[in-house]
């Protein structure tokens, strides 16, 4: 299958910060297709470049008609984003295209409904913990954060919240009888992880506004190290604690 009509600027979306993650292609404003990756495991960048392959051919494009790539920086699973950041980095390196990284929890309230206007995105950061990020629709309706994304103990985090608040991210689904206690409203589950589409869709936001990232110094967004790395004999490696 292929695409004959004149095509705009294309914006590749990357997400791998959950599994299975997902690609997404934009021409303009038009979804071109959103596609889910096969279950990673190790085999995670051999999926994702094989995907991607596959995608551009069906439209006839070649890499270098990729005007943007947006990926997914995190939080999220370790290996996944630094598999998607590091795609985007070389695709941007090869090509000479733009590459702008994402907050993923961002766009996963994207997916929220019109009705919604404030919500928490919440991952599971284990240990009794969370990561947990707040986000608010602006006057455009636009999803903004209100503050950092932080490590927080599930059961304080919880006990700080209002009855009827909107919660809504992967550890809303593992551990939706605790938050329903709490009487938090819980969003549909479909909602709870992030879609590349709305990963593409907040990159060209992001180079409307002239915002774009360096592919030499653009790196995931971890908020902890991985557990074998806090192991004090793991040798140490450089990780992000903050935006």
């Amino acid at each position: 299958m292929t695409s004959e009509r004149t095509r705009g600027k294309i914006t590749l979306g990357i997400d791998t910060s959950e599994s299975p993650g997902s690609l997404a292609l934009l021409d303009e404003d038009e979804l071109i297709g959103e596609w889910p990756l096969a279950q990673p495991g190790r085999r995670h960048a051999q999926t994702l470049i094989g995907e991607l392959d596959r995608r551009l051919k069906e439209f006839d494009l070649t890499p270098r008609e990729v005007h943007a790539v947006a990926v997914s920086r995190g939080p999220g699973s370790f290996t996944g984003l630094r598999v998607g950041v590091m795609c985007a980095k070389t695709w941007a390196y090869v090509t000479g295209c733009r590459v702008i990284g994402i907050d993923t929890y961002r766009a996963i309230a994207c997916n929220a409904p019109v009705a919604v206007d404030h919500l928490y995105v919440v991952g599971d950061a284990l240990r009794g913990d969370l990561f947990a990020g707040e986000y608010t629709r602006d006057e455009y309706g636009i999803w903004q954060r209100t503050g950092d994304v932080a490590i927080q103990p599930r059961k304080d985090w919880l006990s700080r919240r209002n009855e009827g608040e909107v919660v809504t991210g992967p550890a809303s689904l593992l551990y939706s009888d605790e938050f329903q206690n709490a009487r938090i409203h819980i969003l549909d589950p479909a909602m709870a992880k992030p879609h590349a589409e709305w990963i593409a869709r907040l990159g060209q936001l992001s180079l409307s506004l002239g915002h774009t990232d360096d592919w030499k110094t653009m790196v995931p967004f971890y908020l902890r190290r991985p557990a074998a790395e806090e192991n004090p004999a793991f040798p140490r490696t450089p990780f992000v604690s903050s935006e």
